[in-house]
């Protein structure tokens, strides 16, 4: 991974800068998030993701009501 990005193979579309400032600034955070999503590419695909879950749980989560006595 380390050669392919220092060789141009895999280019970053981001701002160094930036990416290392928001990373320095996460870690101050109390608490620090367990992820950071850093771009437009990598916030569509968590939100996708995390989207996904929650819809596999979705039978499951509405079930939890109490049954009629």
């Amino acid at each position: 991974m380390r050669r392919a990005v220092l060789g141009s193979a895999f280019p970053i579309p981001g701002d160094a800068d930036k990416i290392a400032q928001a990373m320095l600034d996460a870690v101050e955070q109390h608490p620090a998030p367990l992820r950071l999503a850093l771009g437009h590419d990598t916030y569509a695909d968590a939100r996708a993701a995390l989207v996904a879950r929650l819809a596999a749980q979705r039978e499951l989560a509405q079930s939890m009501v109490q049954d009629e006595a």
